[in-house]
């Protein structure tokens, strides 16, 4: 027993170690960073579909999306962490047997990503996006009356691996990029509807306006 306290005792040591050394390194990076902190807003157009396992007929829907976002550099004028908070719109048009639905997803979005460019020229973006439904809608465009989808079944969490490129001048930005989901989106009805493994992909191009803090 006193070999177990130890043990735990040691653990609890080195994990309040571990926070206080999180914090102070935290605190340091981001009074350096305030010097050079962007702010800004972007807004654009979404083009996604659920890819799953079956049914295999679905068809890509246009949305939009719009965010408010943070960047600042850990490396001057080459690698910067990059956050955003904002709305997207996705989903698919799904054809299974002989009805058609119309399934849109309301998310509420934060992408994480590393950017690695130069002012004035062109980043590369890398890192991940987690969203959290926030309105759901599923419809039979052939036969409403007979639609029995309950949207309730669809998973409010998602997130996945996000890549994309944008090419700056001064404080306008023009960019792309791909969010491929890594969690399935439903269950019960919703599974039976999308599938096995259905899974958000979507492709962005936006517009973006920054000035300095």
């Amino acid at each position: 027993m006193q070999f177990i306290n130890k043990i735990t005792d040691t653990l609890k040591h080195q994990m309040r170690n571990g926070i206080v050394l999180a914090v102070v390194l935290g605190s340091v990076f981001l009074m350096n960073a305030q010097e050079s902190t962007t702010y800004g807003l972007k807004m654009g157009v979404n083009s996604t579909n659920v890819f799953a396992s079956f049914p295999d007929d679905m068809s890509r829907k246009t949305g939009f999306h719009i965010a408010s976002f943070v960047r600042f550099h850990i490396t001057e004028e080459l690698i910067y962490f990059q956050t955003e908070l904002g709305y997207s719109r996705k989903g698919s048009e799904v054809n299974f047997g002989l009805n058609a639905y119309d399934l849109n997803l309301d998310y509420l979005e934060v992408p994480l990503l590393l950017s690695i460019g130069k002012k004035n020229m062109s980043f590369v973006e890398i890192g991940g996006y987690m969203s959290y439904l926030i309105n759901s809608n599923v419809s039979n465009t052939i036969s409403p009356s007979s639609t029995n989808l309950d949207p309730s079944d669809l998973n409010n969490f998602d997130y996945g691996l996000s890549l994309g490129l944008n090419f700056n001048y001064e404080q306008y930005t023009i960019g792309a990029r791909y969010h491929y989901g890594l969690a399935d989106l439903g269950n019960g009805s919703m599974k039976d509807l999308l599938g096995e493994q259905s899974r958000n992909r979507s492709f962005q191009i936006y517009v973006s306006y920054s000035w300095l803090k």
